[in-house]
């Protein structure tokens, strides 16, 4: 992707948590090549900024709204496919690092590394290449080879096909409104049901109930091999020196 006529790459910096993004913009805003065009702390301020500065590369700042993230993702993917979507993330969380690739970011850079990898990543993102970060990359790795999953089909075959629905459409990131609205329940079957789900399968809350449905989406997808999460897309690259994984 070029940049603007003024030779600089304008960025959109999101992220929910006020320092962190003050150091995003402050870091790109002293970048030569970079342009911050605005910054956002939550999903509806980010969509309209995205709309309205139609900029071409999105750094994404994940934190505990992860799935405020993915449907951010989803929603710049939808509203312009040529804008490339970056996450800084603050842990090498495997699994929403694959579920946010999936839905059509472009890269993933670990927050605890040096500054000029994490400008380095971005720069190559916005030159139309996919990155993650070496940080990253080795434990995005190790999960997409089965090395810990912890949910398998012989674990959900305790659910009922209602029950497997919710589990499934929670994998793929879907609230509980648009689970109630999808399967013509009310929001509040939806919670039974999530309720039933966490008891039949011992998983002691929501959160890890989420995670738990995102690895069996994703195993599910795979056909739950190490062959077909290669067919995917994902194989691991050396780029001038660094570890990376690339999309195929």
């Amino acid at each position: 992707m070029a940049a603007k006529s003024t030779g600089k790459f304008h960025l959109l910096i999101v992220d929910w948590q006020p320092l962190t993004r003050l150091g995003l913009v402050t870091l790109f805003g002293d970048q030569p090549n970079f342009k911050v065009v605005g910054d956002a702390g939550d999903f509806e301020t980010a969509v309209g900024m995205v709309q309205r500065f139609r900029p071409e590369g999105v750094v994404i700042g994940l934190g505990n709204d992860w799935l405020d993230a993915l449907a951010l993702v989803r929603e710049v993917v939808d509203f312009d496919k040529a804008i490339r979507i970056v996450i800084c993330s603050p842990s090498a969380e495997e699994w929403h690092v694959e579920e946010l690739l999936r839905a059509g970011a472009h890269g993933c850079v670990s927050k605890w590394q040096p500054t000029e990898l994490i400008v380095h990543t971005v720069q190559a993102v916005l030159a139309g290449k996919t990155r993650v970060s070496d940080a990253v990359a080795g434990r995005l790795m190790q999960y997409l080879t089965g090395a810990e999953s912890q949910c398998g089909q012989e674990d959900v075959a305790v659910l009922s096909d209602r029950e497997l629905e919710v589990f499934g459409r929670l994998g793929q990131g879907a609230t509980v409104a648009e689970i109630a609205e999808k399967m013509g329940i009310s929001p509040k079957t939806v919670e039974t049901f999530r309720a039933r789900i966490r008891q039949k399968l011992a998983i002691p809350d929501n959160s890890k109930l989420i995670r738990a449905a995102v690895e069996w989406d994703i195993g599910r997808g795979a056909g739950n091999d190490v062959a077909g999460k290669t067919r995917r897309g994902f194989r691991v690259l050396e780029d001038e020196g660094e570890g990376v994984a690339a999309t195929a």
